[in-house]
């Protein structure tokens, strides 16, 4: 998902043979616009992401009429509970909120911008 769906086709497309079956959810594609969660400035180890508002942007990409049937009831909720409890800091330090690593920004400045930066799009 995500970016792991964009690393996951990278591996994919030179490692074929060792995948069986891949299904990518949401993987970032190249564009020549500004990435949305980067808001610029220097970059730490985490940022944090309300978790009220990250179904809502994952689905936004989505036509509206698709929207409902993309993500099964009640497994979303699941995935906050367990990247919740997968931060042991969470639930005390930012309850609303999942920490989110910068290395995907990091990543997108590094590799997208110079990709365009070279005039290759």
């Amino acid at each position: 998902m995500s970016w792991g769906g964009t690393v996951a086709g990278a591996y994919t497309s030179q490692n074929n043979d060792k995948v069986n079956k891949l299904t990518l959810i949401a993987p970032q594609w190249l564009s020549s616009k500004p990435v949305p969660i980067d808001t610029g400035g220097a970059l730490g180890s985490y940022r944090l992401v309300a978790v009220a508002s990250t179904k809502e942007r994952w689905l936004s990409a989505a036509p509206e009429q698709k929207r409902s049937d993309l993500i099964p009831k009640g497994w979303f909720e699941q995935w906050v509970r367990a990247t919740l409890d997968s931060d042991p800091r969470s639930l005390t330090d930012h309850p609303d909120y999942i920490r989110a690593t910068y290395g995907p920004i990091l990543d997108i400045r590094s590799h997208q911008a110079a990709f365009f930066q070279k005039g290759s799009a």
